[in-house]
Parts: structure tokens; sequence; C-alpha cells
């Protein structure tokens, strides 16, 4: 391909057409453009494609970190729950001594001794810059937002002890 277009090239030099020689010029230069143009639009799909499925990735993974943290929420959520409830309990010993039985006082107070802890999946997204892969903006604030929520509720939570 490339001796044809020399061929042509060196004949119409040599043949002194200098209006063809340009027009052939601007005809190759439109060509290299084209196919420029036609490659920089492949490399921009492709690098689309690869964010999209990176995005993806990137959204399952935080499906599932977040699915964990919502079934340990439920988990310290019930066990606070039974917390409350043999606290309940015991105080109604208190006022009612005729209901006092020695293996539930010490079940209630066992129960009572628990100490239920949110030790959260914590993902490093806005520190390692994959957050810019997520389209959402509403998503990227929560996420930015979530670290310094989950802080604020450990730091609750030691205090209530």
């Amino acid at each position: 391909m490339i001796k044809f277009f020399r061929k042509i090239r060196q004949r119409l030099v040599t043949e002194n057409k200098f209006s063809k020689y340009m027009l052939y010029a601007i005809g190759e230069i439109t060509f290299v453009v084209i196919g420029i143009l036609i490659a920089l639009q492949i490399n921009n799909w492709n690098e689309n494609r690869n964010n999209h499925i990176e995005e993806t990735a990137l959204l399952e993974q935080l499906q599932s970190e977040f699915q964990s943290n919502l079934e340990q929420l439920n988990q310290e959520t019930v066990m606070r729950d039974e917390i409350i409830h043999a606290s309940l309990k015991l105080l109604d010993y208190v006022d009612f001594p005729q209901k006092r039985d020695t293996d539930s006082i010490l079940k209630y107070l066992n129960i009572t001794t628990l100490a239920p802890y949110f030790d959260p999946i914590v993902n490093d997204l806005s520190s390692s810059g994959r957050i810019q892969l997520l389209r959402s903006k509403h998503l990227k604030e929560l996420l930015s937002r979530w670290t310094s929520e989950i802080i604020q509720v450990t730091e609750e939570e030691l205090n209530s002890k």
C-alpha cells in the first residue's frame, strides 16, 4: 500500500503537476487524520467499557459489604433487644420478689453483661480514588460520609459502655 502511494507521489512530482500533487497530499493527510480519529474513538470506547466493568465490580463489592454490615447491625439490634428485655425482667424481680428464681436471675444477669459491638466493613474507596469510577454523585457523597459516620457511631458506642 505504501509503495502504491509512493509511486503516485513520485509520478506527480516528476510530471511537475503541483496542483494534483497538493490535492493528493491533502487527500493523504485527510486519510491519516480520519485514521487517527477512528483509533481515538475506539480507544475511548474501550476505556469506557473497562470503566463500566470496573464500576459494576465495585458496586457488587459495595453491595456485599453493606449487606454484611446490615446483617451485623440486625444481629446487634436483636442482642440489644434481648439485653433490654433481660434488664426489664431483673427490674420486675426487684419490684416483685415473689417472682424471683435464682436460675432466671443468673440467666438475665448473663444476658445484661453482653456487649454488642458494631465492627463494620469500611471500604477504602475515598482514599484509593476508585470512588471516581462511580457515576452517581449521590452515592459518591454518601460513601464519602460513611467512614466519618462509622467513627461517630463507634465513639458513641464506646461512650455508652
